[in-house]
């Protein structure tokens, strides 16, 4: 009887204690998922660019390595932005026409940007007689002018070519010659011309106005992207 009784005692120890135990083994479970159901919504809510990186980097070694779109990518993201004003002045101090010597300039710009610009203003005030479009060169026809009642004329020659990567020169000549005749008298093409120094600012003025469009053009670019 005894034994029956000790028995039953036993039993019920042993009921009580796995009621006790089991619900702290279900409740650490609970916790755990709650934690990692957590962890992935603020995972899910707080991902920043970064991660996304790594899983492209990810994707692209499984495919065998980093493609060169996506350094170039990753290297824009980590690149120091440069004030777009500042890169807009330097942009256009390299496009500017540089004086080199004698009747030379010289340009970071394309051959075909610098001769268009340059064969447009020409146009507005000579008359082109002659013009390569391939080889960048053009001549205009003669204009006559009066300097405190003496006759001139002169005529523009344009010749524009690339000497090197990014770079490009510009010969400009201003030819003048005067008259030797009398003003009065029919004039003679042929033999009352004589050459005369450059007496008028023609080249100045272009090369000021060709460096003008060339920064407007510019601007128009940057504010067009």
């Amino acid at each position: 009887m005894k034994i029956k009784i000790i028995a039953y005692l036993l039993s019920i120890l042993v009921i009580a204690g796995c009621s006790t135990l089991f619900p702290q083994y279900s409740k650490r479970g609970q916790d755990n998922a709650d934690a990692k159901q957590s962890n992935s919504f603020f995972g899910s809510l707080f991902r920043d660019d970064s991660d996304n990186e790594t899983n492209d980097i990810q994707k692209e070694n499984g495919k065998g390595g980093l493609s060169q779109e996506t350094i170039a990518r990753n290297n824009r993201k980590r690149s120091v932005q440069i004030d777009p004003l500042m890169n807009n002045q330097a942009a256009i101090a390299a496009l500017n026409l540089t004086f080199i010597e004698g009747n030379t300039w010289r340009t970071s710009a394309h051959p075909a940007l610098v001769f268009g610009i340059m064969a447009r203003l020409l146009s507005q005030n000579y008359i082109i007689t002659s013009v390569d479009r391939k080889n960048f060169n053009l001549q205009t026809e003669w204009d006559k002018f009066f300097i405190d009642g003496r006759l001139f004329r002169n005529r523009i020659s344009l010749l524009v070519f690339p000497v090197g990567p990014r770079q490009t020169e510009v010969v400009a000549k201003n030819i003048v010659e005067y008259y030797s005749g009398s003003a009065n008298s029919k004039l003679e093409e042929n033999t009352a011309w004589f050459p005369s120094p450059d007496i008028t600012d023609e080249i100045a003025k272009l090369i000021e106005n060709t460096n003008r469009q060339t920064a407007l053009l510019l601007n128009q670019m940057q504010k067009s992207r």
